[in-house]
């Protein structure tokens, strides 16, 4: 009888011995991470030695940036994000991480933009094969490329069909989708040639830009990102079902709009039914590699995404800064300037020479103002620390983490940039060397290093 009511005692205290281990082995769990770690010493906010969940509530918000760059404002240059992750605000950071020599690799963040299963120069994550696939690419946006008369009158062609459109409309006009048609335009002649979209004129391919940009395409990628076995399994679905119905999925990337023009596009120039651009980069990848159409696709895409989004993002907030009444001054002094090259005008297209244009010292300063007071890519750029660890900007970080920097902080610290929040183009035409010297360092709008943007000239 004796034995029976211990047993029961036990039973019924076990739940509660299980409780009391559970919260035992957690509070420990949390004791080593926030004393023990190996990112306890680094600065930030106490949770964040503990969990990743916070920082990801931020990124599904959209205001990561915002967030980050206020916790380097409260803790300093270096900050732990995560219980894996430390952000660095400095130009020290920059070249250990980014530089030339660097043998960081990207992160598995970057695996969301991998386009028909095939990686492209973006999404390699390692040095040998990035460097191996760039090569392939890198020569169509040398500026030697950009300044042939048939790639820049190409460009001018649509720059003339934006003016046309803006100068047309008797009211007020959607400058932030007339500008990603631009870039549409511009980017998909330069991938794909006479196969290039006309969107400024036409209606066709439109709808493009919102797969490229709508909130729903983003929204998308944070689901990837850190939900992927879950969007794998839904795509496996979507894939069979389109399959059972007869269309290929082979190609299938972000929405079926963009699946369709990408496929149609690449498939169009193997067989030969559409005219094959000599000098579109499409045409050159077909001859690098001339037995994986997914390859040339992918790298095409990448291309497309990167360039639209960017592109139209930059020159939409750089006009709309200009257009807002206390910065009415600068938009003057640009008007002057570019009064100062009228002969150069075409009196048609309203467009000049590209080679007159980069002369004009107040217009480069404007261009770099925009880019540094609102990057296209404000966010951090992931690496992953290589075997050994390293020591980044004074501070050991163990091999596996993740690291990085985000333009956005780099841009508006202070000691670099006065008055970061200023629209002030002015600071790029500074006679101090030194202050030009550090500004041009901390101006991170297409990344530093191999890795750097190919189309940052």
């Amino acid at each position: 009888m004796v034995g029976i009511l211990s047993a029961a005692a036990v039973a019924h205290q076990s739940p509660t011995v299980l409780l009391v281990a559970v919260g035992a082995l957690f509070l420990l769990f949390v004791a080593h991470r926030l004393l023990f770690s190996p990112l306890a010493k680094i600065p930030g906010p106490w949770f964040t030695s503990i969990t990743s969940l916070w920082i990801m509530y931020h990124e599904f918000l959209g205001d990561r940036t915002v967030i980050l760059d206020a916790l380097h404002s409260k803790y300093g240059d270096i900050v732990r994000v995560s219980p894996t992750e430390v952000s660095f605000n400095n130009a020290e950071a920059l070249k250990d991480i980014y530089g030339i020599k660097s043998n960081y690799s990207k992160s598995h963040f970057y695996d969301m933009f991998v386009y028909y299963d095939e990686r492209n120069t973006f999404t390699s994550l390692d040095k040998p094969n990035h460097t191996a696939k760039k090569r392939l690419v890198a020569d169509r946006y040398a500026k030697s490329y950009v300044m042939q008369d048939a790639v820049a009158e190409k460009i001018q062609e649509h720059a003339a069909n934006f003016m046309f459109q803006i100068t047309k409309e008797p009211n007020a006009l959607d400058v932030y989708t007339w500008l990603h048609y631009y870039a549409l335009d511009c980017i998909t002649n330069h991938l794909f040639g006479s196969r290039g979209t006309s969107t400024l004129t036409k209606p066709d391919h439109r709808e493009l830009v919102y797969d490229l940009s709508g909130v729903k395409h983003r929204t998308r990628l944070y689901m990837i990102f850190y939900f992927g076995s879950l969007m794998s399994l839904r795509e496996r679905i979507r894939s069979t079902w389109r399959w059972i119905l007869g269309n290929s999925a082979q190609f299938h990337v972000r929405g079926s709009r963009l699946n369709d023009y990408g496929k149609d596009s690449v498939v169009g120039f193997r067989t030969g039914e559409l005219e094959k651009d000599t000098i579109s980069t499409c045409a050159k990848l077909f001859k690098a590699v001339p037995n994986n159409d997914n390859q040339v696709a992918a790298e095409c895409m990448d291309h497309l995404v990167a360039g639209v989004d960017t592109t139209g993002d930059a020159m939409c907030i750089t006009m709309w800064r200009m257009s807002t009444p206390e910065y009415s001054h600068v938009q003057d002094r640009l008007y002057e300037e570019l009064k100062s090259i009228e002969h150069f005008f075409d009196p048609v297209t309203g467009t000049a020479p590209i080679g007159e244009l980069e002369k004009l010292p107040y217009l480069d300063a404007v261009i770099h103002e925009g880019l540094r007071w609102r990057a296209p890519v404000p966010m951090t750029l992931f690496r992953v620390v290589p075997a050994g660890g390293a020591n980044i900007a004074g501070k050991t970080i163990p091999a596996g983490y993740t690291v990085g920097c985000q333009a956005y902080s780099l841009h508006r610290k202070e000691d670099v940039f006065p008055n970061p929040d200023l629209f002030d183009p002015t600071r790029w035409l500074a006679k101090d060397p030194h202050q030009l010297s550090a500004m041009k360092t901390h101006f991170w709008p297409f990344s530093s290093g191999a890795r750097m943007c190919l189309g940052h000239k």
